[in-house]
């Protein structure tokens, strides 16, 4: 399996690090004469730009290399992105909080990735029950079953 993480390296015009990074969007800037190569290990690029924002320390979180490792159980194999926050709640957010976000993605091994599933399930479920949240994908379609008419159905099913 590839590694989801690269952790390259973005750097500001004076060598400050801005980020780090997949080599997809180092690659991006390069593409586009944005930047220029600096360090092969790890892989660094600097913009030739002054960027709008410069990090600080509430974006330290993005300044630091990332584990390809599942963060519940360290298991360091099949490994899968999990969404912290359900798209169909991101849609009601405030705009500036839609973006994007890779503090909102962890990364799972296919086990705790499953359990996670598991509880999001009984969560939305409850969240839809007490306050009309909305639902879709599997959780939706368990929510929504009549279990009345799945029942009747079983039953002609056995007399045919």
């Amino acid at each position: 399996q590839t590694p989801l993480y690269d952790n390259c390296r973005l750097q500001a015009p004076n060598g400050l690090l801005l980020c780090a990074c997949d080599r997809k969007k180092i690659d991006w800037y390069l593409k586009h004469n944005l930047a220029e190569i600096v360090a092969e290990d790890p892989f660094t690029a600097r913009l030739n730009f002054q960027p709008a924002g410069m990090p600080n320390e509430s974006r330290k979180y993005y300044l630091a290399d990332k584990l390809n490792i599942c963060v519940v159980c360290g298991k360091d194999e099949s490994y899968l992105r999990k969404n912290i926050v359900p798209r169909e709640y991101r849609k009601f957010f405030p705009i500036d909080m839609k973006s994007h976000c890779s503090h909102d993605v962890l990364l799972l091994c296919a086990d705790c990735h499953h359990l996670s599933d598991h509880h999001d399930g009984v969560l939305r479920r409850k969240l839809a029950a007490d306050y009309q949240a909305p639902m879709s994908g599997s959780h939706a379609a368990k929510q929504s079953q009549n279990f009345e008419l799945v029942r009747v159905r079983s039953a002609a099913k056995a007399l045919v």
